[in-house]
């Protein structure tokens, strides 16, 4: 992560706004810029963590930037500091505090976000990218998702490589992407969802707003795999404890 510093990440997200307004053409409404949360915890944190997911619901024709929802230094629900239900939010915060705080951390382990703004700050301390950046539905239409990911998919495997992230967390995603990061040759797996591959670890989840599993149980099982490449000592990813993230 050498040549990561913002400097670079502003002149990636010029390129990356260029590019899709380039390739929209006339039809380009607006775009959700996203990549690394907040690049000062980011940069910190001894695991890279990114989240995969589908689309940004982004509903208007406006340049959004995920970096500018969590600037602020104290979280609150009620302004949904990212345009995402609050059962998402908190999912993600929980699996990075874990990830990020070491000790092999369950849910039951953990303090509330609430109570504890080290929770909020892990989430900051992270990275989302989305296959599908445009403007989207409360409800992902796979087959558009499929079309935008082959479109796409060298403008966001570069993001991926710019950011570097040591974890793929795959929300829902992982079906679509397995072919281009070629994980069917997986170099090691971890139970059925965790593909380690190139030096990064892939997890293949549902999406964190999947309201069938309850809070615990989506935070605990990505959390096992997570864990479970450090206990087995698969490659160079490493978890280690982080306090300054």
């Amino acid at each position: 992560m050498s040549n990561l510093n913002e400097s670079a990440i502003n002149i990636f997200n010029d390129d990356l706004i260029k590019y899709y307004q380039e390739t929209e053409g006339i039809e380009f409404k607006g775009l959700m810029v996203d990549g690394i949360l907040d690049y000062s915890r980011y940069k910190k944190a001894n695991t890279k963590i990114l989240w995969l997911f589908k689309e940004a619901f982004n509903g208007d024709d406006t340049i959004k930037y995920y970096s500018d929802y969590v600037a602020s230094d104290h979280f609150d629900f009620e302004t949904k500091a990212l345009p995402a239900a609050p059962n998402l939010l908190k999912r993600m915060m929980y699996v990075n505090y874990g990830i990020l705080k070491g000790n092999f951390l369950k849910w039951d382990d953990m303090d509330n976000y609430d109570e504890n703004e080290e929770v909020y700050d892990a989430f900051k301390a992270a990275a989302i990218i989305n296959l599908k950046k445009v403007p989207g539905g409360t409800q992902s239409n796979m087959s558009e998702i499929n079309r935008y990911f082959i479109r796409d998919k060298e403008i966001i495997k570069k993001q991926i490589d710019f950011i570097n992230p040591d974890l793929i967390i795959c929300g829902g995603v992982f079906d679509i992407i397995k072919n281009e990061f070629d994980l069917e040759n997986y170099d090691s797996k971890i139970g059925e969802s965790g593909f380690y591959k190139d030096g990064r670890l892939f997890i293949k989840v549902y999406h964190p707003s999947y309201f069938i599993m309850r809070e615990e149980q989506y935070v605990d099982e990505v959390l096992n795999i997570a864990y479970a490449i450090q206990k087995e000592k698969i490659g160079k990813v490493k978890y280690l404890k982080c306090d300054n993230f």
